[in-house]
């Protein structure tokens, strides 16, 4: 169940028979998109001068070619420069054979949209680099996409969680609204297959949703649980065993956009 659909529930007691009718449609609704129908989406002030920036791991990168997996250790996010890492994908970078959701949501939008995803950082690496991955593209709405490296880097979930408290409340701090996308949902983790190395670390994966799914509803403007819908574990939309392709990367922008089609509608962002 996700973040919108918990939200569904709380307001209907359980005698209210009826008032439970509505929420099942509802929840049947929200089970074949990211987002009910009903929200009304997020409201964002924002001008031509500002813009959305996307800021993430290599998710948020995109797809250039067969990435490998790359899980360098926290050390080296911080003080070393291992193959690809702080690499960080701009528009104005992305090649012909390349395809990323924020490539993919600027053809769509109004709003000019940045690409800050940087192969292999994790929440710390994310708080060291905000100012100038962030704060100088002058946002009026980050989607942030932190929390895979911290998960595959064994870092603790709680500590993770300290981390994307302050990453948000620092992004809170210049004005910007922010939305956290999530990498994980329920039935990816319900479904890892048996040859896959996180096969393992079931329990891991639960945790680090429960804490995305808490900061999502307590710290963040808004919360996309779903991005990675449909993708994961379906071998002709992934690169490797961690990243989409460019089919799968069209899918992640198309779950996305559903999900923010009424925040992106409200506030007039769509061309």
């Amino acid at each position: 169940m996700t973040y919108h659909q918990h939200n569904i529930f709380r307001h209907f007691s359980p005698g209210n028979a009826f008032a439970l009718s509505i929420a099942s449609v509802l929840l049947l609704i929200s089970c074949e998109h990211p987002v009910s129908p009903n929200d009304p989406g997020l409201a964002v002030q924002w001008s031509d001068q500002q813009s959305i920036v996307c800021f993430g791991t290599s998710l948020t990168a995109g797809f250039m070619f067969s990435w490998g997996i790359i899980v360098p250790k926290e050390s080296q996010i911080l003080h070393e420069r291992p193959h690809l890492s702080e690499q960080s994908i701009s528009n104005q970078q992305v090649g012909t054979d390349s395809i990323s959701y924020p490539a993919l949501l600027g053809q769509v939008l109004r709003i000019r949209v940045y690409n800050e995803g940087i192969v292999g950082a994790n929440c710390l690496k994310a708080l060291t680099i905000v100012g100038d991955s962030v704060f100088k593209k002058n946002p009026a709405l980050v989607l942030l996409e932190f929390g895979a490296n911290d998960l595959l880097q064994e870092i603790d979930a709680q500590l993770t969680e300290q981390r994307l408290n302050t990453l948000i409340d620092t992004l809170h701090s210049v004005g910007s609204k922010v939305v956290l996308v999530s990498f994980l949902y329920p039935e990816m983790i319900d479904s890892i297959p048996a040859s896959n190395f996180l096969y393992s670390r079931k329990d891991d994966a639960r945790a680090y949703l429960d804490m995305l799914i808490h900061v999502g509803s307590n710290r963040a403007d808004y919360f996309v649980e779903m991005a990675m819908k449909d993708i994961y574990w379906h071998p002709e939309l992934m690169s490797d065993a961690l990243h989409p392709n460019r089919a799968g990367y069209r899918l992640m922008e198309q779950n996305i956009e559903a999900a923010l089609s009424a925040t992106f509608k409200r506030n007039k962002m769509y061309k």
